[in-house]
């Protein structure tokens, strides 16, 4: 072995009729051009021929690049899941099917990808609904991985009338309805707490109050005179 891929396993034995047998003797480390040594006190040492060490079968699925935020609408980097091996080495023989899936969408599979050497890359993912958001990677046969939550913001914003347009009322009278709108984003994502939303009309009148501040659903209302 050697610092970075030591050898693992029981190291010494005893010799029986002049052979000693090593039967737990692993290296975690793919590479090629390892050389097992031997040595005995007294004896000539003896070397092997040299070996490869090739990364194992596919245990667990691993987040490479993930979004540590988001915003709504907006295409994300790339996503990349790596199948690894029992000792975490990539697991380069693994081309199975890969699913990706977000909590804000259900747990419904967004994209599938195969692997290639180990490696699926998702691209092109956008995500509507703001708030929190956690994406898993499951394969058949293998670990899934949970990757960390992360926040969506909302995107663009805009004031949307929800109710009380339209109306007709006396000079001087408060109109019946109250005026009601929205501030949010494209997608429907309302923004909660937004203050100084201000009303004001072309043509005269006042509103009470001329502004307030949206509820949790992103709307504030008033009633006009």
């Amino acid at each position: 072995g050697s610092p970075a891929a030591p050898l693992l396993g029981t190291l010494t034995a005893a010799a029986v009729a002049g052979v000693a047998t090593f039967g737990d003797l692993h290296l975690n480390v793919p590479n090629s051009g390892y050389v097992l040594a031997a040595s005995a006190d007294g004896l000539t040492g003896a070397l092997s021929d040299a070996f490869a060490v090739l990364p194992g079968s596919a245990q667990r699925l691993e987040f490479g690049s993930y979004p540590s935020s988001a915003t709504a609408g907006q295409t994300l980097d790339p996503i990349t899941v790596i199948a690894r091996d029992a000792a975490g080495n990539v697991a380069t023989s693994f081309t199975g099917t890969i699913s990706l899936a977000a909590a804000s969408a259900g747990a419904q599979p967004l994209r599938t990808a195969a692997a290639v050497a180990g490696v699926a890359t998702f691209g092109g993912i956008r995500l509507t609904q703001a708030g929190q958001n956690q994406f898993v990677a499951t394969a058949t046969g293998v670990a899934p991985a949970n990757g960390a939550p992360f926040n969506v913001n909302s995107g663009p914003l805009s004031v949307l009338l929800v109710s009380g347009g339209g109306q007709t009322g006396n000079a001087g009278a408060a109109l019946a309805q109250p005026i009601v709108v929205m501030v949010a984003d494209a997608f429907g994502n309302p923004a909660a707490g937004m203050g100084s939303i201000t009303f004001t009309a072309s043509n005269g009148g006042s509103a009470s109050p001329a502004s307030g501040t949206t509820s949790a659903s992103g709307q504030v209302s008033t009633t006009w005179t």
